[in-house]
């Protein structure tokens, strides 16, 4: 369920409380700016990324958080969400 992000009263809020208890995912599109876009594309492309990491499908111009160092990760957490039901390699 994508939500537009807008003021939720308790009836919204309750909604999709109940929606993620029959195991959707709820998901505003909440812009990202971690990742320094530079366009209004590259926002827009952020959130078709997120959105398509959901179902497994990978948009190869998106770029990807690396963190802070990337080579300060720790091994065995995922340089990208992973999808849910999906293990991590």
């Amino acid at each position: 369920m994508y939500v537009l992000y807008r003021a939720l009263s308790a009836v919204h809020l309750e909604n999709m409380l109940e929606v993620t208890r029959m195991g959707a995912v709820v998901m505003p599109p909440v812009p990202a700016f971690y990742n320094e876009p530079s366009t209004l594309a590259d926002v827009v492309e952020h959130i078709v990324a997120r959105v398509l990491d959901q179902f497994g499908l990978d948009l190869p111009t998106a770029r990807r958080w690396q963190g802070m160092r990337a080579s300060a990760r720790p091994a065995g957490v995922a340089s990208r969400p992973t999808p849910p039901g999906k293990a991590l390699s």
